[in-house]
This record gives C-alpha cells, structure tokens and sequence, in this order.
C-alpha cells in the first residue's frame, strides 16, 4: 500500500490520533486566556494558542501510515462521509466542519491509494473552501509538487492551516478555522474506533492510541467553548462533553522497567570500530514504559458517543 501522493492542512488531524500524545504537561499554559473569552482578541489569542499546541501534537504521518497498515484492517469506504452530503451544508459553520472532515476522509482513502475517491473529497473540499472564500490557503499544485516527500508536505499544509487561520481571525471568523480542525479531529477518532473493530492485528497500538485521546480532547473541548455563545456550537460541545464523560475513567500511567538490549550486529568491515552510543550487549538499561487502562466497555461507549456526535456533524 503507497503512503498518501496527495494531502491536505487536515490530514494531520489524524495523525492526532495515532500519536504518543505528550501534552498533559501543557494543560495549564493557556489558563489566563481561557478565562478572558468575552472579548474577541482575547479569544483570537487563546484560539491560536489552542491550534499550536494541537498542531504540535502531531507526529509524523508516516507513523499514521504505519498504525493503519499494521492494523490489518481492511479499507472501508462505508465508514467514510457520502459527497452527496455536500447540498446539505447550508452554514459557514457546517461548511467547516465537513472541510475538516472531508480532508480525513481523503487521507483515509490515500492511505488505501484509493484514486478515485481521493480526487471526489478534493472536489468536495474546494468547493466547500470556495463557499467560505478561503480556496486560497488550498494549494493543489504545491501539495503535487511535493507528493513524494510526506513530511513537506505535510508541514506546508500545517503552514497554509495558520496562514487561514489568520486570515479567518482577521474577517472575525476564527471560530470557522476552530471548526474546521475540531471537525478533522472527530472524524479522525471516528476513523480509529472502526479501525480498532476491524483490526485483526496491532489491538494493544490502537487502543494505546484511543487512551491518548483523553489528554487532546481537554484541548479540543477548550478550543470548542471559546465560541460557547455562538448557537452553531452548542451540539458539538454537548458532544465533547459526552466524550469526556465516556473517556473518565480512562488513563495511562509510566513505570520504569529494566531491560536487556539485543546484541547489535557488526557491519562487516567496521567490527573493529566502538559504535558511539550502543550500550554494551547484556547491559540492562532502565526504560519508561506506558500502561493504558481502558475496558472493551470503555471503548465502546466512546465509540458510540464520538459515532453519534459525526451523525450530527455530517
């Protein structure tokens, strides 16, 4: 299976979710801002804040790319949003969540190489982008121009993300870039849940990853009410709230564990060179080592609240 020769500022979204996430110690850095919501600059400096700290979050793809393929699970083009939907999205806010969710279905379907269906979500992308006048940060040729190199491709759609986000904050339409991100990241986690059901290898990874969620959704969940006032908000973070309510009892605790590294192997005609940085074979290093603890039941209700919650988004 080829990795993505197309991408999109959103198929980091779910990279989010196949990640080792590392932001419980950023939790508090934006608390000040948080509480300062009901003046629009304040808002926009807590929102950008919020969006680096996700976007920082985000691993390498060719991570994703390797979860997905080591999962065993077949493509699902069912599990995926229908394009017909497009007439249905009537508001700037609907348009922007379905660009987020739209541009993870396309890397879902480039993880597969699936060619067709790729080019009908890019279709469908810029359309929604031209409807809310931000096609502009959509850069097709750039994205072609560096098919081969997923990591630039994948940072200049990082970039053209914040440059919209910018732009959007600038017309008094951040909470559109807002939405477009939050709607990216659930149909992401939605995509993991499926991913884990039909997986036939790689369950202990996966269900790693969906613990990991807990820490990022404190982040969406803040970046959801900063726009708590707007109407076109209430249903998705009721929705987040009840995913919290499912992830609560979800954790992942580190304990520290011996263990013996393997014997490297000389490269021929170098045995006799110190190779700087190899422990010694036999030598016992002390390694930190995740525990996860989320139940089958656990997962299940997440999957059925972040399920329901896509029902109403798409």
């Amino acid at each position: 299976m080829k990795l993505i020769k197309h991408t999109f500022p959103f198929i980091a979204a779910i990279s989010i979710v196949f990640s080792s996430c590392s932001g419980a110690e950023k939790k508090d850095q934006i608390g000040d801002l948080l509480n300062k919501t009901d003046q629009t600059q304040e808002t926009s400096q807590a929102d950008r804040k919020l969006l680096e700290e996700i976007q920082q979050q985000i691993p390498s793809p060719i991570e994703m790319s390797n979860t997905i393929q080591a999962s065993g699970a077949p493509y699902s083009p069912t599990l995926l949003n229908n394009v017909s939907n497009l007439s249905s999205y009537n508001t700037g806010f609907r348009k922007a969540i379905n660009i987020g969710i739209f541009g993870t279905d396309l890397g879902y379907a480039n993880l597969y190489s699936q060619k067709t269906k790729s080019v009908e979500y890019l279709k469908a992308i810029l359309q929604l982008a031209t409807d809310i006048n931000v096609n502009q940060f959509f850069k097709v040729d750039e994205m072609i121009e560096n098919q081969n190199n997923l990591e630039e491709l994948v940072n200049k759609s990082n970039q053209s993300f914040m440059e919209m986000d910018a732009y959007l904050k600038d017309k008094n339409k951040g909470d559109l870039s807002s939405a477009i991100l939050i709607g990216g990241y659930i149909e992401a986690l939605y995509l993991t849940t499926k991913i884990y059901e039909k997986s036939t290898n790689a369950k202990e990874t996966l269900k790693e990853k969906l613990a990991d969620q807990k820490i990022i959704l404190e982040n969406i969940d803040k970046l959801a009410k900063l726009y708590e006032k707007n109407a076109n908000f209430k249903d998705l973070i009721t929705g987040i709230q009840e995913l919290k309510v499912a992830y609560e009892n979800v954790s992942i605790t580190y304990e520290k564990v011996k263990v013996k590294p393997a014997p490297v192997e000389p490269i021929p005609g170098l045995e006799d060179i110190e190779m700087v940085g190899t422990p010694p074979a036999g030598e016992e290093q002390i390694i930190e080592q995740s525990i996860v603890h989320i139940t089958d039941q656990e997962i299940k209700t997440i999957t059925q609240k972040v399920e329901a919650l896509r029902k109403k988004l798409i």
